[in-house]
């Protein structure tokens, strides 16, 4: 086999090469695009969970509305007590049953609080691996071309000393 014979499959091998590797990285191009779908879809459910967020943010002012009005209730009883005793106990019931009711609505508050950070810790963890992984595919990408480019030049250089190698020769 002559020196261009050798030249021709080393320029054949890289040719192959070079399209592996363009493969690869449209693949590489798939994924991320298939990443950033999936970033949009978390978005999407952040947005849905703000939303619910602010839904019940509304409802605990209305809540807390109606909690200043029955307070005021209250107060309006208190000063009727003492002209109508007979009423007292069972206005003193229902006092309790609003305080009861407020305290369940508050606990309920608070653990759809609670559930809701637990439900954006875990989103953000999910974001930050999969922002991770996309990072280690592109150094890894990186480092192939930067293979096939020094690949690349050094059989150049190769060939240029083969031809005046051969140059020198016919001389």
């Amino acid at each position: 086999m002559n020196n261009e014979e050798k030249i021709l499959e080393i320029l054949q091998q890289m040719q192959a090469d070079i399209a592996g590797l363009q493969t690869q990285f449209s693949g590489m191009q798939s994924d991320v695009a298939g990443v950033k779908a999936d970033i949009a879809g978390l978005q999407t459910q952040f947005n849905g969970m703000q939303e619910t967020v602010n839904s019940i943010q509304l409802t605990v002012s209305g809540l807390q509305s109606d909690v200043g009005g029955l307070q005021a209730d209250v107060a309006a009883l208190k000063a009727d007590v003492a002209g109508v005793k007979a009423d007292v106990a069972g206005v003193k019931e229902e006092v309790a049953g609003v305080k009861a009711d407020v305290a369940g609505v508050r606990a309920d508050i608070g653990r759809l609080e609670s559930k809701m950070e637990d439900g954006f810790r875990a989103a953000r963890s999910e974001i930050v691996d999969v922002v991770e992984e996309v990072g280690r595919q592109v150094q890894q990408m990186g480092g192939s071309f930067q293979a096939v480019k020094d690949a690349a030049t050094q059989n150049a250089f190769d060939i240029q000393s083969l031809r005046g190698g051969e140059l020198r020769r016919r001389a």
